[in-house]
């Protein structure tokens, strides 16, 4: 019953996102915290819930009212809880998230480098994010680093909206390296290889 409200609640958060609207409103904010506060709910659900908050957080641009459950889910996180891998990494990229969106781009990157130390199906969208910190806090030599670093598996990516991500954020840290020719020839690389798709 909790799931298939989490996924109608889900539908509400979209709407919101897409349609700049409030469907989601604190009735469901509230709803949300309930379930994760609850130590009697599975975790899975918890975590579902967690994930739609901070969601929520990040649309309306309020951030003051999460700060707590990022230190309720690490709580539960060390405790092991609310332990895997997948989480982990997960809960470090949401914390670049939240330190981006207020201007900490230091911190934002400390949590981002803690994001990839794991790969699994999200690992080159966390590096974006973690590419993207970097740019924004003037480390291009960092971001471009950890761009090439993770190359090859951008290259085998089947998302094509996490290569393209890459492959604009690998472009602007040559660029912001002196290194323009470079940028340009990879621009013109990819777009040759992409032509039909672009």
């Amino acid at each position: 019953m909790v799931n298939d409200k989490l996924h109608e609640t889900t539908h509400e958060i979209i709407t919101d996102y897409s349609q700049k609207s409030n469907v989601a409103g604190e009735e469901a904010l509230l709803w949300l915290s309930s379930l994760f506060n609850n130590d009697k709910l599975d975790g899975y659900n918890r975590l579902l819930a967690w994930v739609r908050i901070i969601f929520i957080a990040h649309n309306r641009r309020q951030y003051e009212n999460i700060a707590n459950m990022f230190v309720r889910f690490e709580s539960l996180v060390a405790s092991g809880k609310m332990y895997s891998k997948r989480i982990i990494v997960n809960f470090y990229s949401q914390n670049l998230l939240l330190y981006a969106a207020k201007r900490d781009f230091e911190k934002a990157a400390y949590y981002g480098y803690l994001s990839i130390k794991e790969k699994n199906n999200d690992y080159l969208y966390y590096i974006n994010n973690l590419a993207a910190v970097l740019l924004r806090a003037h480390r291009p030599e960092n971001a471009l680093q950890v761009l090439k670093d993770s190359h090859p598996i951008a290259k085998e990516s089947l998302n094509f909206h996490n290569r393209i991500g890459h492959t604009a954020y690998f472009i602007f840290a040559l660029i912001d390296t002196g290194k323009s020719v470079q940028a340009e020839n990879h621009a013109f690389v990819f777009l040759t290889a992409f032509k039909k798709r672009s």
